[in-house]
């Protein structure tokens, strides 16, 4: 409880008695800290009221009616006693005339000649204990106005006895006294006078409501504060005294009247509820919802139609059967599910491949299809030379690694440099210094729910602290101990420590002595600043801070549940490693297990220590990731049956740990270069990019070597790498493109986290394609020539069958075949070579051969069904508005706890905080240089004492959600300083008599009757003298807690002021988001040039702009991937459709965020824009497929032919490879991993394929586009410019071009 408040109740019956019954007041403490409340100094003494209160005021009379006719008194005094009273018997006083009052106490209520019940000896006393009333009720008078309206009725209303009786009396001094009486009130009166007092805030930072949460208690305590005479207040409405009240309205601030807290108007704090609502069929829903559902329905509406059209046109005009119409592909009759009606065997067909920029119209190859092939002729004839140089080249570039900087602090990961929250930290730092370390201890009994003021509960508790405070730690020879390193806001004392046992200042034998720790704590509550209770460096306790687990609305500091100790420590950068070895001792000791109690606890350095040892949990789990994709792999590229000699000549378990060990290149070139260019990497970088270079890159792997599988084994090794690049290498391309772009235009994002990872993936995912055409291809050929010769896979020294053996079977099954007849298109003869293993055994099929053929028999024609099709379009789209309507109401933030170990310590003491803690973060607002303090104008523009403007930023910050309490202002209690003359006193020589205990001195300043604030000059000459006063028996203010708050120019003036706040108490993402945001806002409608700043701002300001960020993210990517898709593919409409099926797989996994509780922040987004990237590949060889399907001449045709072509590659490579590696995560010990690794990579994978394998065929089916129609767009616009611009002819259309013509458009091209 206040201690000045506790000085009032024992004032305000000496007012009464008309004699300063309680004597003096205990002198103030403000606290000196800069995370605790500071205390709130109140005003000084103004000499008189009557400009302060009404002349007159309502008759004092009883609430039922008028006062009886005589004036009779139930109390009495004479000159020479008057404290306590004397009793009257009824009707035994009357009421007196009053004569010769002291001016400026109740003359407002009664005027001189009135009738009063009080002597003017009374009203003298009362006069000189105004005063103290004045000063501890400054900030708002209106309360001081309704207490003193109040007292001045009991002690001298003529009308006395009609609301005042004695109860008891007693002997004192051989005189009979009034020991005991009742002060009959109207409970609306009562109710109102303490809603005028009830935020009044104290000395010592006490709030009255929190002291007396109801007007009775308010009351209660009055009458009981002092044993001389006790006052029985009494509620009715039958003969109770009831008067007019003064709203505080009128002449409080904010801080001190909740009701005169105004929001500013232009503040949007209503974050949850801003979207758009309409209200149907008695509900309201969202606009979006019911825009949604209704385009739903009319597309729904509309494929009904479309489809009822079809099926009566093919019934009626074509005569076919409603089963047929509905169950077959009826844009190939000879494929059908129906098994009458044959299939055709895709993998027999001939297929000539065309595609715009692959190939021309015409049967001559294209220039990219020409150069692959060459390029695979190269790789496999000179195999040795390549990896050479690529191992060579990788070498080199990893060599960047010894510049490799790894950036652990949250602050440069997650903000950018030049954002407003790393500005407003640099700012804060330079000029006030950095925020504490904080070391903090949250003690609970072993016994769930006992309370803690216990003598063994504080014994161990005390031993614990003691211990801590006597550990040292040596660095560089040198020994530190916490006095070397803790913060010390009183110069010449010691460290601060904010615990339950500074009430014994941290001595065991005073602690000892006190007795029963529960009665001792509870009188030091009842007045924090006794010297007793006050802290080791003299600083008041705050029990908002130091006790945990009470009833915030009763303030029951006794009954806490709870107790906490914070330690504070410098955080200068010198200071951070030996700071960081004695936080490893202190995290030591409170580790340990104790008998009685309980410990969750914290130091500065521990989120940087559980991140790192959850990187290092997660290591197995990653690698046991990678190895069973890496058996995956190697499983899946060889011939597993029959089990026979050949058996390890089949497998591939070589050519598998190189394509794993090509990625593992990758990713040291992608760090090498990365690293010379002065990218840093992160944590983020070491978890994701590998698993995400191995899941992109395995694609690749099984493309090539599934097509160089299906080409003729008895061609030459050359032969068959040239038909497989010529066949894949443009997808393969267009895929890594894709995804390489994709990433890379992410870097343009503002947060420093995203923007390396995306430097790291896209350098990463580029040369690992390059490895893959290059490398890889090249061990593919030794790989093919290894099983040519039946040599074992992993031990090539080892032939299975000898070369008589081989000689042997070659008779028995001669080639018919001769050189010329297996010479290839581009006229080189090839040389056979001793058959494989593969080709000994052709009647034994892969299982990829078995896919290959379930898809071309079964999954295709299926897929391809109208009613398939109709069902799987109206699906897809539901999931895609879905997720549209669900995208807005993803949570945003990333709880702390997710990203530690489940076993970490940290997550025991982040649910402590939030159970037990009473107050938030500190808050600053920062003032800059150019502000006038001085001007009276300016002052009003910031403080919030009486006369300060109402939209003060002291007022506004008050006014706000998600602000704790009251504004802490230097400013404040320098004004109320001033306008106590007996604070600042000097005299002829400047000299400050107050410091130096002179006489014979005058009031610093001279206040101007308007304003009542000083000269400019005196403004600053004496700021100084406030700053550094002490608290004396005449002046109840101090300014000792606030020289860290004002900081100077060397010429003297005023560079920058903060004002100190707290933030309520933030549990949930939301919560800190939030009460950023109200921050900012405040700042950004002020006209001051300010901000706000706490410790948490620096990591929670990305979430202000995280959607933002995800949607450019995502754009780029897709812009990326329209640009690459366009540039190979040749063909805009086939970019657009593989844009839009990648959007909705994008949705489609925001839906699944929305339902696995997966949230909005720096690794979800990162996510997004990877599944971007990774959905590329599930369409990107789908789509080069089927534009270079020629022989089928429908879309369905096609659509088929491109899933048997590619769909079996895209399953298995792509599909299956993610998803095992994927289930690994699962069994990680982190929710990190497991939330936004697993989940969000499983949705990746399963949507990827769903839309790949499924949705996008069915679109090609419906709407792909149409076999070299941009190619013949752009020729004949090529046409009609040579024509037009040129003069050139052609011969005719769709025939061959004159020498004319193509001369005519080679030149208007260069020009």
């Amino acid at each position: 409880m206040s201690p000045l408040l506790v000085g009032i109740l024992f004032v305000l019956p000496a007012l009464i008695c008309g004699v300063a019954c309680a004597g003096p007041l205990p002198a103030p403490h403000p606290y000196l800290h800069h995370n605790t409340p500071q205390s709130q100094t109140v005003g000084g003494l103004v000499d008189g009221i009557s400009a302060e209160f009404p002349t007159s005021l309502s008759n004092d009379a009883p609430a039922n009616g008028p006062p009886s006719e005589t004036s009779y008194c139930s109390l009495r005094a004479t000159a020479d006693h008057y404290a306590p009273p004397l009793p009257c018997g009824p009707g035994e006083c009357k009421a007196f005339p009053a004569h010769n009052m002291t001016p400026d106490t109740c003359q407002y209520l009664f005027p001189e000649g009135s009738p009063v019940c009080c002597l003017p000896v009374q009203t003298k006393a009362l006069k000189d204990n105004l005063g103290l009333l004045r000063q501890i009720f400054s900030r708002c008078p209106a309360c001081q106005q309704n207490l003193l309206t109040m007292w001045c009725a009991y002690t001298c209303s003529p009308h006395q006895a009609d609301y005042v009786q004695i109860i008891s009396n007693q002997t004192k001094d051989n005189t009979i006294v009034v020991h005991n009486t009742t002060f009959r009130l109207d409970p609306n009166w009562a109710s109102d006078l303490y809603a005028s007092c009830r935020d009044v805030e104290m000395e010592g930072g006490t709030v009255v409501h929190t002291e007396f949460n109801t007007f009775e208690k308010f009351f209660y305590w009055m009458g009981t504060a002092n044993a001389v005479q006790i006052i029985t207040f009494l509620y009715n409405t039958t003969t109770s005294y009831k008067n007019a009240t003064t709203s505080c309205t009128e002449s409080c601030s904010c801080q001190n009247c909740r009701e005169a807290c105004v929001a500013p108007p232009n503040l949007d704090l209503d974050f949850n509820n801003t979207m758009c609502k309409t209200h149907l069929f008695d509900h309201d829903y969202y606009c979006l919802t019911v825009g949604l559902v209704a385009s739903y329905i009319f597309i729904l509406g509309v494929f009904l139609f479309a489809s009822l059209f079809y099926v009566m046109w093919r019934f009626v005009v074509n005569r076919k059967s409603l089963a047929n119409v509905l169950l077959s592909v009826h844009y190939d009759n000879t494929v059908s599910i129906h098994p009458k009606e044959g299939t055709h065997d895709y993998e027999s067909m001939p297929n000539t491949h065309i595609s715009g920029f692959m190939h021309t119209p015409g049967a001559r190859k294209g220039y990219l299809t020409r150069y692959w092939g060459f390029h695979g002729r190269m790789v496999a004839r000179y195999p040795l030379p390549v990896i050479f140089l690529c191992l060579l080249f990788a070498g080199c570039c990893g060599l960047g690694i010894l510049r490799l900087q790894i950036e652990t602090k949250p602050e440069k990961l997650w903000v950018s440099s030049d954002s407003r929250a790393a500005q407003d930290k640099d700012y804060f730092d330079s000029h006030f210094g950095p925020f504490f370390r904080v070391e903090q201890l949250i003690f609970t009994s072993k016994t769930k729910g006992q309370q803690m003021l216990t003598y063994d509960i504080l014994t161990q508790i005390l031993d614990i602290q003691l211990y801590i405070m006597s550990e040292t730690v040596v660095h560089d020879g040198v020994e530190y101990g916490i006095e070397d390193l803790c913060y010390k806001p009183i110069p010449g004392k010691g460290c601060i420590y904010e615990s339950v046992l500074e009430f014994w200042q941290n001595n065991r034998t005073l602690f000892n002595a006190a007795g029963d720790p529960r009665g001792y704590v509870e009188n030091c509550l009842k007045n924090l600043l006794n010297n007793a209770c006050m802290s080791s460096i003299g600083a008041p306790q705050d029990p908002n801070v130091i006790f945990g687990g009470f009833d915030t609305a009763t303030a029951d500091y006794e009954n806490s549940t709870a107790l906490i100790v914070t330690i504070l420590l410098n955080n200068y950068p010198e200071n951070t490693t030996v700071a960081s070895l004695w936080e490893k001792k202190f995290l030591h000791v409170a580790s340990q297990n104790y008998s009685n109690i309980n410990i969750a606890y914290s130091a500065e350095r521990s989120i940087q220590d559980e991140l790192a040892r959850e990187s290092d949990s997660d290591i197995p789990t990653v690698l046991f990731s990678y190895c069973i994709m890496f058996l995956y792999v190697s499983l899946a590229l060889g011939q597993l049956y029959p089990v026979n000699n050949f058996f390890f000549v089949r497998t591939r378990f070589f050519l598998g740990l190189a394509g794993v060990c090509i990625v593992m290149l990758s990713l040291l070139i992608s760090v090498g270069l990365n690293s010379l260019w002065g990218v840093a990497a992160t944590l983020i970088i070491s978890e994701v990019i590998p698993f995400l270079v191995l899941a992109i890159g395995v694609d690749n792997i099984f493309i090539l070597v599934n097509t160089f599988e299906r080409t003729n084994p008895n061609l030459a090794v050359e032969d068959r790498m040239t038909q497989t690049m010529e066949k894949v290498a443009s997808s393969m391309t267009l895929a890594s493109l894709s995804e390489a772009l994709a990433f890379l235009l992410g870097s343009l994002t503002r947060m420093p986290a995203v923007e390396a990872f995306a430097y790291y993936a896209s350098v990463a995912i580029f040369f690992d394609f390059v490895l893959q055409i290059t490398c890889f291809a090249s061990l593919l050929a030794l790989d093919a020539r290894r099983v040519g010769k039946n040599r074992v896979d992993c031990f090539p020294c080892y032939q299975v069958v000898s070369e008589e053996d081989a000689r042997a079977e070659e008779v028995a099954h001669p080639q018919s075949e001769t050189d010329e007849d297996i010479s290839s298109t581009y006229g080189v003869k090839k040389h056979r070579h001793i058959r494989s293993g593969y080709a000994q055994h052709e009647e034994y099929k892969k299982p990829r051969d078995l896919l290959r053929t379930f898809i071309a028999r079964f999954y295709a024609p299926f897929l391809m069904v109208p009613v398939t099709k109709f069902v799987i379009v109206l699906v897809f789209i539901g999931a895609l508005f879905l997720g549209i309507n669900l995208a807005p109401h993803l949570s945003v933030g990333l709880d702390q706890r997710e990203a530690l170990p489940t076993n970490s310590y940290l997550i025991n003491y982040f649910d402590a905080m939030d159970a037990y803690l009473a107050v938030g973060s500190p808050l600053y607002v920062v003032i800059k240089s150019g502000f006038n303090y001085s001007k009276p104008l300016e002052q009003n523009k910031i403080c919030s004492n009486p006369g300060c403007s109402k939209d003060s930023v002291t007022n506004i910050y008050d006014s706000v959600p998600y602000i704790a309490g009251t504004t802490y202002s230097w400013l404040d209690d320098y004004l109320e300083w001033i306008e106590s003359p007996a604070c600042c006193l000097t005299n002829s020589k400047g000299q400050n008599c107050v410091v130096l205990n002179l006489t014979g001195c005058d009031s610093c300043f001279t206040l101007n009757p308007v304003t009542d604030r000083p000269l400019p000059w005196q403004f600053h000459q004496y700021l100084p003298w406030f700053l550094n006063s002490t608290v004396g028996t005449d002046c109840k203010l101090t300014g000792q807690a606030y020289p860290a708050d004002v900081k100077y120019n060397p010429d003297g003036t005023i560079q920058a002021t903060r004002l100190r706040l707290y933030h309520s108490v933030l549990k949930t993402q939301e919560d800190f988001v939030n009460a950023l945001r109200v921050a900012y806002d405040v700042a950004d409608h002020s006209h001051l040039d300010i901000f706000p700043y706490s410790v948490f701002y620096i990591y929670f300001e990305q979430y202000l702009y995280i959607v933002s960020i995800a949607i450019q993210d995502s754009i780029y990517a897709l812009a990326g991937v329209f640009v690459v898709t366009l540039l190979l593919l040749y063909d805009p409409w086939m970019s657009l459709l593989i844009c839009g099926s990648v959007v909705m797989v994008e949705m489609d996994l925001i839906a699944i965020m929305y339902y696995w509780d997966i949230s909005v922040n720096a690794i979800s987004v990162v996510n997004l824009v990877m599944c971007i990237g990774i959905s590329v590949e599930f369409h990107t060889h789908i789509a080069h497929a089927f534009l270079q399907s020629s022989r089928a001449p429908t879309r369905t045709q096609r659509a088929i032919d491109a899933l048997v072509e590619m769909g079996s590659s895209v399953f298995s490579g792509i599909t299956l490879t993610k998803f095992f590696g994927v289930v690994i995560l699962a069994f990680s010990s982190s929710d990190i991993f497991r939330i936004y690794y697993f989940r969000m990579y499983l949705g990746i994978v399963i949507l990827g394929a769903l839309h790949g394998l499924m949705f996008f065929p069915v679109v090609l089916s419906l709407i792909g586009p149409t076999k070299g129609w941009f190619t013949r767009l752009v020729m004949s616009a090529w046409w009609w410019l040579a024509s037009n611009v040129c003069g050139y002819t052609r011969t005719s259309w769709g025939g061959s071009v004159n020498t004319q013509y193509v001369t005519g458009v080679h030149s208007a091209i260069h020009e």
